[in-house]
């Protein structure tokens, strides 16, 4: 998949998800980041991962002021990653995501 095709991707699985139209999906970002782990910036409790770099893809969405956020490696497909316990790479200034 390249980054179109897993924005794509992400933006029907959230409707899916949410039961709305993908009209009401704000995209907030879409980019390439570098995951410093096998978890994709998605960790689960008590789990563990490679710890090596991975690259991938960070997708924000916004609905009614809600964020909901997609992780992927690259060329993957993207999942859903609760905003709690998404780690976003340091690399991505706050402000990026605005």
């Amino acid at each position: 998949m390249n980054l179109n095709q897993q924005l794509s991707f992400a933006k029907k699985d959230l409707a899916d998800r949410l039961g709305i139209d993908q009209e009401s999906i704000t995209i907030k970002a879409a980019r390439q980041v570098t995951w410093n782990s096998g978890a994709l910036g998605c960790p689960k409790p008590g789990m563990s991962y490679t710890q090596a770099l991975v690259p991938g893809v960070l997708i924000l969405f916004d609905v009614s002021g809600k964020p909901y956020g997609y992780h992927a490696q690259k060329g993957g497909k993207p999942f859903h990653c609760p905003t709690k316990q998404a780690v976003i790479p340091k690399a991505i200034q706050k402000e990026d995501l605005a």
